[in-house]
């Protein structure tokens, strides 16, 4: 039920999921989670107890973005 989704993720001890939906109520409740497959980079509000591993991005060549690239693009995009 919606209750207890809510209720769970308020006592839970640690919480594992994507960077949508029911994750963001580990932000509001303040309880420590890890958000995988994060996209886009930089946009999600992530709590204080957070930590974040960012979705592996291509290129059209079929190289993968290193991570001080996609900062970079995320620092340019932001200024």
């Amino acid at each position: 039920s919606d209750f207890m989704d809510i209720y769970l993720m308020r006592h839970c001890l640690f919480s594992i999921g994507t960077s949508s939906g029911i994750m963001d109520l580990s932000i509001v409740f303040d309880r420590p989670g890890l958000f995988v497959n994060c996209v886009p980079l930089g946009y999600s509000l992530w709590g204080k107890y957070s930590v974040v591993i960012p979705k592996k991005m291509r290129r059209s060549s079929g190289e993968y973005v290193n991570f001080a690239a996609m900062l970079e693009r995320l620092k340019d995009r932001n200024e």
